[in-house]
């Protein structure tokens, strides 16, 4: 029998709470309601969970799916933020990510995907062709800005697929290497990371000034 939180979102037996997204949401933007996602169907890629036998759908995203989006990024960001003040949201931050993605959507060196499970956007990554300075070897690489998983759907294989959908789009043009950011104090994204295959390649520092 599936479970479902108080804002309709199911939640399986054996994982977390989700964070409370409208409180959050309070606090941060104040910017409407949850999209629900029910959106045409443009597919790339279908997969079934490993876990549960709920079917996982990773499809380019639409503008329809900006407010899922920017749920899961304020669920992301408070989450680092939580351990590293220097993560806290600022005012209308909410706001300009949700600008910031659909700008990556309309631009064709971005790629946007979702994970969709029971017609709710559950996930979403967020990836571009960057350009090196001209005396890199490679004049070309993939960069993955972000990813997030909505609590009561992580440990489920949402996150590797998504990473494989981009991994492809990115391979498809003839990228051999992804960059990424992984926050030092958050050590369920360093050992994801990690599982993916990452090796560490340069550390990113902070001065006070």
């Amino acid at each position: 029998m599936k479970n479902y939180d108080k804002h309709g979102i199911k939640v399986p037996v054996s994982l977390p709470q989700a964070i409370d997204i409208p409180a959050l949401r309070a606090n941060n933007q104040k910017l409407g309601t949850r999209n629900s996602s029910k959106l045409p169907n443009i597919t790339d890629f279908r997969y079934t969970s490993s876990i549960m036998n709920d079917v996982i759908i990773v499809r380019p995203a639409t503008h329809a799916d900006l407010e899922a989006i920017g749920d899961l990024w304020v669920e992301l960001i408070s989450f680092h933020a939580a351990v590293d003040e220097r993560f806290a949201i600022p005012p209308n931050g909410r706001k300009h990510y949700m600008r910031y993605t659909l700008d990556a959507i309309r631009d064709p060196s971005f790629h946007v995907l979702v994970a969709v499970v029971d017609d709710m956007v559950v996930g979403y990554v967020l990836g571009y062709v960057a350009n090196n300075l001209p005396f890199f070897p490679s004049l070309r690489y993939a960069f993955l800005s972000d990813i997030s998983v909505s609590a009561t759907n992580r440990r489920r294989g949402v996150g590797q697929k998504l990473v494989a959908a981009i991994k492809e789009w990115f391979a498809q043009r003839g990228l051999r290497t992804i960059q990424l950011n992984a926050a030092y104090h958050n050590p369920v994204s360093q050992a994801f990371w990690s599982k993916q295959g990452c090796t560490d390649y340069i550390s990113m520092l902070w001065l006070e000034l």
